[in-house]
């Protein structure tokens, strides 16, 4: 039984086919380790929600996002984000 798929996207490039997989599923997670297009992925990730995909952004790097969140209010995931706290 598998309860995750992880998919690593190798260029930009990938990221169309890459959400359009994911619009399909329960749950996306976005995660980064190295903040390779962190703000193109967390305003794309929005796109996957729908009645039946949950989005979510695990950062393992919380203190760039979260500064960043804090002094962009035009930020795509901000409004996300402030409403789970």
């Amino acid at each position: 039984m598998n309860y995750a798929d992880v998919i690593v996207y190798r260029t930009p490039d990938d990221i169309d086919a890459l959400l359009a997989r994911a619009a399909g599923v329960g749950l996306v997670v976005k995660h980064s380790g190295v903040g390779a297009d962190d703000e193109l992925l967390e305003e794309r990730l929005l796109e996957c929600r729908s009645a039946s995909t949950q989005a979510l952004s695990g950062m393992s790097m919380r203190l760039r996002p979260l500064a960043r969140l804090e002094s962009d209010s035009n930020d795509p995931f901000a409004a996300s984000f402030r409403s789970t706290i």
